[in-house]
């Protein structure tokens, strides 16, 4: 492990924002009285709080640091815990004020974690730094990327029996009801399933086979077009993490290569990019469940006046009013849940259903998936202390990936710290999803193994190096 500097003013701004929430919020389990307390205030107060570490950061560091892992991880927290909050999107009577007293106080303690964990960095296995610093010639790149397109598609063209256009027809079917949906349990061939992963570098490796030849050619069309048709696949399964990981992958890839040249075109792009996410997330939320046919001309972007995500600070809430209470913690099941996800069933029959609880269940709603970010799960598992080790953990995993941009990056390396930023960020919607995104990285890694090692060459002699210090 390697200690960084602690950036003092997020520290003292977080602990302001603590201890004055846990004096002024006031406690009560009486329901009725959250409607008298302004949380859209404590939750504009929380996401002003977070966002003084990037902008220490960039003040450290300067503009590139906006794309440094830990720095897009805390700034996630926003999106993932507050955004509804601060848009109001739906009152906070259901759970007692002491419960939203504590959620936005776990909140901000989990980042504290983060930020302390992120004076510490661990090392990667050997493969991670050696795929990093080599360098790969336009042919091998694009053959790279053809493999891994095939590799990436074949489970949804064996799922749909083998028939092209039986494929892309399906494309229009509600998220369950494609070839390729199952269930939460699958049998020994729901392995190949993971063969999709392959796809989930495919938009970072279009950016980087179009940076390296530095001009728009026949190729680079068709390797954005074929990351775009994969992403469809995702995108009608009605994930939206998924389809935002898939964007977010090949916009971080971009700017973390221009890091040291942003300007203000950069973040008018990034503006851009956001606001069509914005509008194709609400198209994918609205048509799930109904199918895809027609979207475009059925979707109402009249409608859209506020960005919804999902109502997890509500569920935290929920959480910490049933637990320890009513219900015990969890315990270490919740680690091993998530941690397992990669064992198939197959070979691990007693492998854990759940993480130990269930908050529909709890809730009284079924037929539902609901989600309480990684915070309320830390909480549910192990309570406040729970959240620190997470929290100090995510920060070291953050740190980490940060820190190999002070390596000369070849052009995998680019790819490889892309994932690594994106999954950490969905892992703030659950710590199952971190592994999930991870599993893009592996992929890369075992077609770099096998496939290109012996093709590449080592750092500096990289095209990239004009633009790789950071």
């Amino acid at each position: 492990m390697s200690k960084n500097e602690l950036p003092f003013l997020s520290i003292v701004i977080l602990v302001i924002f603590i201890l004055f929430t846990f004096i002024t919020y006031p406690e009560s389990t009486l329901i009725e009285d959250t409607i008298s307390v302004d949380n859209q205030f404590y939750a504009i107060f929380l996401a002003i709080a977070i966002l003084i570490y990037p902008l220490e950061q960039v003040l450290k560091k300067g503009l590139g640091a906006v794309v440094h892992t830990d720095v897009v991880l805390i700034q996630s927290f926003i999106y993932w815990s507050l955004l509804d909050v601060i848009q109001s999107r739906y009152p906070l009577t259901a759970v007692s004020l002491t419960a939203v007293k504590y959620t936005y106080i776990y909140i901000a303690i989990f980042i504290l974690a983060i930020i302390l964990g992120t004076n510490f960095t661990i090392k990667f296995p050997k493969i991670v730094y050696e795929a990093s610093v080599v360098d790969l010639s336009e042919k091998v790149l694009f053959n790279f990327f053809i493999i891994s397109f095939f590799i990436a598609i074949f489970y949804f063209y064996k799922s749909s029996y083998y028939d092209f256009d039986y494929m892309i027809r399906a494309l229009n079917r509600p998220r369950f009801s494609s070839p390729w949906a199952r269930g939460t349990e699958g049998g020994f061939g729901a392995i190949l399933e993971h063969l999709k992963y392959f796809g989930y570098f495919l938009p970072s490796v279009a950016v980087l086979y179009a940076i390296k030849i530095k001009r728009i050619t026949f190729k680079v069309i068709l390797l954005f077009a074929l990351a775009i048709f994969f992403s469809a696949f995702e995108f009608q399964g009605g994930g939206r993490r998924i389809t935002g990981f898939l964007a977010g992958v090949a916009v971080i890839t971009y700017l973390v290569y221009k890091r040291n040249n942003l300007k203000i075109i950069h973040f008018i792009g990034l503006g851009a990019v956001a606001g069509f996410m914005l509008v194709l997330l609400d198209m994918q939320l609205a048509f799930r469940n109904k199918g895809y046919e027609g979207m475009i001309e059925k979707y109402e972007i009249e409608g859209l006046n506020e960005v919804r995500v999902d109502d997890n600070f509500f569920r935290i809430a929920q959480v910490i009013d049933w637990m320890p209470s009513i219900y015990p913690f969890a315990g270490s099941q919740w680690l091993v849940y998530s941690l397992s996800r990669p064992i198939p069933r197959y070979f691990w029959p007693g492998k854990p259903l759940d993480p130990g609880y269930d908050v529909a269940k709890m809730a009284g709603e079924y037929g539902v998936s609901l989600t309480t970010t990684v915070v309320g799960e830390a909480y549910a598992s192990g309570g406040v202390y729970m959240i620190i080790f997470i929290g100090f953990m995510y920060g070291v995993v953050a740190a980490s990936f940060r820190n190999l941009l002070y390596t000369n990056l070849g052009v995998l390396g680019f790819a490889i710290y892309s994932i690594g930023t994106l999954a950490t960020v969905g892992g703030v919607r659950a710590l199952v999803d971190f592994i999930i995104f991870s599993y893009a990285l592996l992929g890369l890694l075992v077609l770099f193994r096998f496939f290109l090692r012996k093709r590449s060459i080592t750092m500096p002699e990289s095209t990239f190096i004009q633009e790789n210090q950071i």
